[in-house]
């Protein structure tokens, strides 16, 4: 699951924070079940910023597992590091603004 954001922002809007649900019960159902989150920028800012900016991100999902959805913390793992789209276009492109949710076995 794909969950984006906008031009330089780490806050999850309702809609993508909502997307989230289907993953929170399946956890649920699934204790053997962990996810992996994986944050991602945009081809624009200094590479500084926008590894701080994918660290952001992926803190936010953390957040929305945690508090609003009530997933432990152990079964969340971040990927170290972020991932920056270097695409053709100079200009930004919303589907690289996102953090990716991979659905691992413990």
């Amino acid at each position: 699951m794909e969950l984006y954001f906008a031009i330089n922002e780490s806050t999850l809007s309702d809609g993508e924070r909502y997307k989230v649900a289907p993953i929170a019960e399946y956890l649920k159902k699934n204790p053997n079940v962990i996810v992996e989150l994986v944050g991602f920028a945009d081809n624009t800012g200094s590479v500084a910023y926008n590894l701080t900016l994918t660290e952001k991100r992926v803190a936010a999902v953390t957040k929305t597992l945690v508090d609003y959805y009530s997933i432990a913390p152990d079964r969340i793992s971040v990927s170290n590091g972020g991932l920056i789209v270097r695409g053709r276009s100079k200009e930004s492109v919303e589907t690289d603004r996102k953090v990716e949710i991979r659905v691992l076995k413990k």
